[in-house]
């Protein structure tokens, strides 16, 4: 998992300042930026940092490249070949080549920075069309694609893409890869899936309950926590974790009713055991060893 690119997830809200915020002693500081600064649309949908150092932005009205002094806004043209296959940017995500892979209501369609090409999927398999909920990219430079259809690997080695299909399987959400090359899904029957690759196949594990389902509670995103284990964030339910030992689910801040408040956005874990999340009540910092929880708003 790119932790660079899911910080940026957190900083979604655009504006046009300079803005210092201390917590507990520490201070944190962050730039905004809009439309007028050169984005191509205020909703970002999602971003990361590349290796060559590049912010990326998906955006609602385009695809946006920012290096630290300008903003460069690629879009869909419908007299060319070479460009998006939709302005409405909802995922993306750097391969092992240094591909940037970008998924839209369309599907999904990659950018190679050294050749400066834009191109789509070309396989004899199943066609990848629809919309692209999230993409991720393993070690073994797998893409795994997530749309409500269902799942897809393609391999980039052999050009091979490998559907599971949703009613076969399951509707998948999110998706995670931790470390050890684990991949994970976020389901939307309210369990995460792990890929068992010598099976070829998912194992299931059930974070919600009956009623939360019942009360349309949503799984959000997985983080890696390391030999804590993983922690699956939901949009107003607070957070679980997954002790990797004994599989027992657990809660974090189980007896703290604010998180049965609070819509969760985003999540993801820095060095000194930190916490960031993105909710739409400003950002939450959990230090994991402390206990202590501050908010930046």
């Amino acid at each position: 998992m790119n932790t660079t690119g899911y910080l940026m997830r957190l900083f979604a809200a655009i504006v046009t300042f300079f803005l210092t915020i201390s917590v507990n002693g520490r201070p944190y500081y962050f730039r905004h930026y809009r439309i007028d600064d050169g984005l191509s649309n205020n909703a970002v949908m999602d971003c990361i940092q590349d290796r060559r150092g590049f912010v990326w932005f998906g955006t609602k009205e385009g695809l946006t490249r920012f290096d630290g002094y300008q903003f460069k806004v690629f879009l869909y043209n419908p007299e060319s070949a070479n460009c998006l296959i939709s302005n409405f940017i909802t995922a993306i995500r750097e391969d092992n080549d240094g591909w940037i892979w970008v998924g839209t209501p369309k599907g999904i369609c990659y950018y190679d920075p050294d050749s400066d090409y834009f191109g789509t999927i070309t396989s004899e398999d199943q066609e990848i069309s629809g919309l692209v909920t999230d993409v991720e990219v393993d070690s073994n430079n797998n893409v795994w694609i997530s749309t409500r259809t269902g799942l897809f690997r393609y391999r980039k080695d052999s050009g091979k893409t490998v559907f599971y299909p949703s009613d076969k399987y399951f509707i998948p959400g999110t998706i995670t890869v931790t470390a050890s090359n684990d991949v994970w899904f976020t389901g939307a029957d309210g369990r995460i899936y792990k890929y068992d690759e010598q099976g070829d196949n998912f194992k299931g594990i059930k974070i919600l309950s009956e009623k939360e389902l019942a009360e349309s509670i949503r799984l959000i995103n997985i983080v890696d926590a390391g030999f804590s284990g993983l922690i699956i964030t939901t949009d107003i339910a607070g957070i679980r974790i997954l002790n990797p030992n004994s599989g027992a689910v657990s809660g974090f801040f189980e007896k703290d009713k604010l998180w049965r408040n609070i819509m969760i956005r985003t999540a993801c874990l820095f060095p000194g055991n930190e916490l960031w999340i993105g909710t739409e009540s400003g950002i939450y910092i959990y230090n994991m060893t402390t206990g202590f929880v501050a908010n930046l708003y």
